[in-house]
């Protein structure tokens, strides 16, 4: 018998092994209980520490291909082109490797580093301050079998922004604003709702709380 985190790995299990369906079960995977709090004074220090200016959208996770992170980088330059500037910043934390610093790279070569932050690996103790203090957290990913970060920022308390591919509607279900994960007007509006409707945001979290 097989164990399996989603009804779409499921789908994906049976296919590629031939299985079948009957064989496999989805057992559901959860975000560890939010229970550090991030007081003024060490989200102030944690600001410091990693380079991060608000407003920022925050990215958790790693940076491999199908994680499609070039897509922000490409909504940056997009909205840098036309607007002549960028209202917020974009932070990605993950431990830096090949992949992040090929997106270092290419945020150089955008003129858009000055708004993009690379604080490579964050600890427990720091990493719930970057999420509370976010004003979304955005998952672009192109392909998850389960898609575990953005519950844990629906557990903190932030909107969450992902791409409908996968398992994500699956997991994130209404508590996620969605974008088509190579659509970058698809993007820049779910950031500008989340950033100014007050009752988007509220919604979300809500709702994340919920999910």
């Amino acid at each position: 018998h097989v164990l399996t985190v989603s009804e779409f790995s499921k789908q994906d299990i049976a296919q590629y092994y031939r299985l079948s369906p009957d064989r496999i079960t989805v057992t559901y995977e959860a975000a560890e209980s939010a229970n550090t709090t991030c007081s003024p004074e060490h989200a102030a220090e944690a600001m410091r520490q990693y380079g991060i200016e608000k407003p920022y959208i925050l990215y958790v996770g790693n940076a491999y291909p199908h994680k499609n992170l070039e897509v922000l980088l490409n909504t940056m330059k997009v909205i840098k082109d036309r607007e002549g500037h960028i209202p917020w910043n974009l932070v990605l934390v993950g431990r830096k490797d090949y992949f992040y610093s090929r997106l270092e790279h290419q945020a150089w070569a955008y003129d858009i580093d000055d708004h993009v932050v690379f604080p490579g690996f964050v600890s427990d103790a720091d990493l719930p301050c970057l999420y509370q203090h976010a004003d979304a957290y955005i998952f672009p990913s192109k392909y998850e079998g389960f898609g575990l970060p953005p519950l844990e920022a629906m557990m903190y308390g932030t909107p969450v922004i992902a791409a409908r591919s996968s398992c994500l509607p699956e997991i994130l279900g209404n508590a996620a604003l969605y974008f088509d994960p190579e659509d970058i007007s698809g993007i820049i509006k779910a950031v500008n709702s989340v950033r100014s409707d007050p009752s988007v945001r509220s919604a979300l979290i809500e709702q994340g709380r919920t999910q």
